[in-house]
Order: structure tokens, then C-alpha cells, then sequence
């Protein structure tokens, strides 16, 4: 009998090399892109929204947000402010407080403090124009956050920590700024507000690259 193929996907470069390092060659490694629902934005809007989705954990940068919001604000930039959180523990109940207080007073920042089902949390990204990751190096490193490929899908640019120069190898077109701490991340946002024409042009190339990369799929391929 014909011996049957078996494929083994990730979603990273580097660790479909780990993956052969560690299997004999009757398993196929392949990097897979994940499906995602597009979103195609027909101009960037007027005041442009800042964005925050998922738990409110320390190693997702939950912590940094009141600060960077503050210290946005400080240079009335005229920004408006889209927080969803989950899950917020003893470590980030203190910095959701203080969101809920900054809140209070400015009528820019809205918060939503409750899990999303997918038409919600697609709608939530249609809304965002920047998302700055605040994520911990190495939460990021051991593996790409899903939030990132949605905001890809969305054509929301993104201000990454400048450490995660794996992200770089599918951030292939010029969406993204990078920060090395939150003064950096101020500065980059604001130099993305001033010229955001261009980073939007560039998110969109980049939606088109991966929805390329879902249809030419070697997952879609292999199945049978």
C-alpha cells in the first residue's frame, strides 16, 4: 500500500525549521496563513482612532495604556480612543480603573469592557485606524499575536516593538512603525496620524498580499 503523506502546519517561518529539526522527513512541514474575514477601508477618517482589543494582561501591555493615553493627550493630538478588554486580574485591575476615570472626562475614549463575538470584534477593527502593540518582546516572539493578522486583514496600521524583527519577515510593506518605549510610541503614532494617507495605502497592499496568501494555501491544497 502506498504510504500516505502527512502534513504538519504552523503559522511561523522559524518554527517550521524547529518542527524539521525534530521529525523525520515522512512529515511535511508547511507555514499556513490562518483565514480571516477583509475589511476594506474607503478613506481614512477625520480624527483618526487608536485601538486596544483583548485581555487585560501585563505581557499584552494592558498596564501602558492610561500612560500612553495621557501622554497622547498632552500633545492634543485630537486622537479618539477604542478600548476592548477582557479578563482584567489583580495585576491590571488598578490600570482598568484608571482607564474607566481618564474615560470619564473625555468623551474620545470609549471603553468596552466585554468579551466580543466575531461580528463585534469585526466591527471593532473596522473602527481602528493605529494599534499599537504594546505586548511584551517575548510574548511576541515565542509566537505572532492573532490580533496582528486580524488588524492586517482590517488594514489597521500598527506600532510594534522594535525588538520583533520576525514580525518584519510578513510585514512586508511599510504599515507598521516601531517603538523601543512608550515615548517612542507617542512620537511614532503621531508621526503616523501626519502622514497617515501613506500607511493606509500600505496596510491595504498588505491586506491583498495575505488574502493571496489564504487563496494560494498549500493547506487548502493538501487536504483531501
Amino acid at each position: 500500500m502506498k504510504e500516505k503523506k502527512i502534513f504538519l502546519y504552523t503559522e511561523h517561518g522559524y518554527k517550521e525549521e524547529l518542527i524539521k529539526n525534530e521529525i523525520n522527513n515522512k512529515y511535511l512541514v508547511n507555514v499556513v496563513t490562518p483565514i480571516f474575514s477583509f475589511f476594506e477601508r474607503l478613506h481614512a477618517n477625520f480624527a483618526l482612532t487608536i485601538g486596544f482589543v483583548g485581555q487585560a494582561r501585563k505581557d499584552k501591555g494592558f498596564h501602558l495604556l492610561p500612560e500612553l493615553i495621557l501622554k497622547l493627550e498632552k500633545k492634543k493630538t485630537n486622537l479618539n480612543y477604542l478600548i476592548q478588554f477582557t479578563s482584567a486580574n489583580k495585576d491590571t485591575e488598578i490600570h482598568k480603573n484608571q482607564l474607566l476615570s481618564i474615560a470619564k472626562d473625555n468623551p474620545r475614549i470609549k471603553i468596552i469592557n466585554k468579551y466580543l463575538d466575531f461580528k463585534e470584534y469585526r466591527n471593532i477593527l473596522s473602527q481602528i485606524d493605529i494599534m499599537p502593540m504594546l505586548y511584551d518582546v517575548n510574548h511576541l516572539t515565542m509566537g505572532n499575536s492573532g490580533v496582528i493578522y486580524s488588524c492586517i486583514a482590517h488594514e489597521v496600521s500598527l506600532v510594534i516593538p522594535n525588538d520583533c524583527s520576525h514580525l518584519k519577515k510578513f510585514l512586508i510593506f511599510k504599515s507598521y512603525e516601531e517603538a523601543r518605549n512608550l515615548d517612542e510610541y507617542v512620537e511614532k503614532i503621531i508621526f503616523m496620524k501626519n502622514n497617515f494617507s501613506f500607511y493606509l495605502s500600505e496596510a491595504k497592499k498588505l491586506s491583498v498580499d495575505l488574502k493571496n496568501s489564504i487563496k494560494n494555501s498549500s493547506l487548502v491544497r493538501n487536504i483531501v
